[in-house]
């Protein structure tokens, strides 16, 4: 199947009469996801081909500028406003980015393991510095173990404390690239492993709300961490429960609009 790197590709398995050129409406008014008005009007060109290897019946493919597959059309009649739909939404905010949101009235259902394998494994799909991977995961669900855990938080998470999971997330820099200037690059790696979790977490309908308030030295006894790594973070993990067990403070950010700079 003959199609192009580096442009938006149409691959047509009949001979369609499609436009190139589409027009992107990107368009959200500010609200509890949006901290300001989003108004933005461009245009993309496909590259159109043509193959008579017809794949599962379907009458279009798009491929991206990677080589990607990112879509299957089936409908012959409704091609172009099906194409023009789907390029829009390609081009817009990834929902499962502006949906995350740190909530805190956590439920105590329990979570299903294989989801949590999946948060895992999508963490471990994050980039980091030649490959180096220096993150660590402890995915706690025991309930003796998480009641020990909880112990280190302090009083301002309260509302952590319903959560039926918790993720450790851990590293240290000696497994990491040793760069110049005081780079601690094993942290910036490891963060971008801890936002794969944050957005599949928002796919699967998770609340996913990292904290920093927790005594390492405490937690890190509780889950035999050894003191060479540093115990980055605690991800928080749950559905959403009943929002009025949370503060006044709590409950008035669970629906402010987002404030950024």
């Amino acid at each position: 199947m003959e199609y192009s790197f580096g442009k938006y590709n149409l691959i047509l398995f009949e001979k369609i009469d499609i436009p190139r050129k589409y027009k992107i409406k990107i368009h959200h008014e500010k609200n509890e996801f949006f901290y300001e008005n989003i108004d933005k009007e461009f245009e993309i060109e496909l590259d159109i081909h043509y193959s008579e290897n017809k794949d599962e019946n379907c009458t279009a493919i798009f491929i991206d500028p990677l080589g990607n597959v990112r879509k299957k059309f089936y409908s012959r009649e409704y091609l172009e406003k099906e194409i023009n739909k789907f390029i829009n939404n390609l081009f817009d905010i990834d929902e499962n980015i502006y949906y995350r949101k740190a909530y805190r009235a956590i439920s105590t259902k329990k979570i299903d393991n294989n989801l949590l394998d999946l948060l895992v494994y999508s963490a471990k799909l994050a980039p980091s510095c030649a490959n180096k991977q220096p993150w660590n995961f402890i995915v706690i669900t025991e309930d003796e173990k998480l009641t020990k855990l909880k112990e280190s938080l302090p009083g301002g998470n309260y509302w952590a404390k319903n959560s039926p999971a918790i993720i450790a997330v851990y590293a240290k820099k000696d497994d990491d690239c040793d760069l110049s200037d005081n780079r601690e690059y094993y942290l910036f790696d490891t963060g971008m492993a801890v936002g794969n979790i944050l957005t599949q977490a928002t796919k699967f309908g998770l609340i996913a709300h990292p904290i920093a308030g927790f005594d390492p030295i405490m937690a890190k006894k509780v889950l035999n961490i050894s003191d060479e790594y540093t115990l980055i973070t605690l991800i928080i993990l749950g559905y959403y429960g009943d929002s009025s067990t949370l503060s006044e403070k709590h409950l008035n950010a669970e629906k402010a609009i987002r404030i950024r700079k």
